[in-house]
């Protein structure tokens, strides 16, 4: 099992471009959670939200058809985090997030405790590390799995406006992600991580700080690296029409081929086949305009995969 523990936002999305406005419920680890749960891979998520009418209305949508992967509480002196997403002509997403002091960084242990042992991998929030009894719970789950052997995957998703300031984001992030198995990050995090604008920089810098991670590049493909080990591999050529929740469908399409056989994450070419199966999903994602009603099944999943000779999708990144 896949266990997924973090945050459900509100999310409101303004196409600056064709003036449209809609709004859904998303947040990196439910939305990887969601895509999970559409490929059929066994996982739950677990999260808080708050006693707002936002989070009232979450309760109810878990409590429709197929929704029993979700467990959530409400936390009735807490909102339920906001965040705005406007997307310009070009489909370049910025964000205004309001999530100081709001109900997923109070997540309990003993909330989690009856689903920890069946996991093999633990995915992590990081909105939660902005506050100190959200990074005590993540210590305590760090701790846990390590000492049972359960991979646990962050990925950096970092968002102005939830910590105290950039510093104190970048400190934290940083702490937390030296000590997990597997590290995701966009190209434009790794930049604020690394302080470094070139790729082959950025990559330099990163080999230093993770033993293990990726970095996606959105068209591009995305960057695999274990112990120093560098591979790009490609994705398939789609028209973006939404790219939002890219991101997570390509975290999900990873962890789905990982959680199959753990042991692959010592073994860059496995971890390579994972990122082919998460570029995938992202694509399939970025077709659609929405989010979780964008993520791929595992059948339009595999059927992708299938026609791709892997040799010609992956290979050596030499640093120069």
């Amino acid at each position: 099992m896949i266990l997924n523990i973090g945050e459900v936002v509100f999310d409101v999305f303004i196409d600056n471009y064709t003036k449209e406005y809609k709004q859904s419920f998303g947040g990196g680890t439910f939305n990887v959670a969601s895509a999970l749960n559409k490929l059929q891979e066994n996982s739950v998520f677990i999260g808080y939200v708050g006693g707002d009418s936002v989070g009232n209305e979450f309760v109810k949508l878990t409590k429709c058809e197929n929704s029993n992967y979700i467990h959530v509480k409400q936390v009735f002196d807490r909102n339920t985090p906001l965040v705005i997403i406007f997307i310009d002509e070009n489909q370049n997403v910025t964000y205004s997030s309001f999530c100081k002091r709001t109900a997923d960084k109070v997540v309990a242990f003993q909330d989690v405790e009856p689903f920890i042992s069946d996991s093999k991998i633990i995915t992590l929030g990081s909105l939660m590390l902005s506050e100190e009894i959200g990074r005590l719970f993540a210590d305590r789950i760090i701790e846990y799995s390590k000492a049972n052997n359960i991979i646990v995957a962050f990925d950096i998703n970092f968002r102005d406006n939830v910590f105290n300031d950039k510093q104190e984001a970048k400190e934290i992030l940083l702490q937390y992600a030296k000590y997990v198995d597997i590290v995701k990050l966009s190209k434009s995090e790794a930049e604020f991580i690394t302080n470094e604008l070139t790729l082959n920089d950025i990559i330099s810098s990163l080999n230093k700080i993770f033993k293990r991670y990726y970095v996606t590049l959105d068209s591009e493909g995305v960057i695999v690296s274990y112990n120093n080990y560098v591979k790009k591999v490609d994705t398939i050529s789609v028209v973006c029409n939404d790219p939002t929740g890219a991101g997570d469908a390509f975290f999900a399409g990873v962890l789905s081929q990982i959680a199959k056989d753990t042991k692959c994450i010592y073994d860059i070419n496995m971890l390579c086949v994972a990122a082919l199966y998460g570029n995938i999903a992202g694509a399939i994602t970025v077709k659609t305009v929405g989010t979780t009603n964008a993520f791929p099944t595992f059948s339009e999943l595999q059927k992708e995969f299938n026609d791709l000779d892997l040799s010609k999708m992956c290979y050596d990144y030499k640093l120069d």
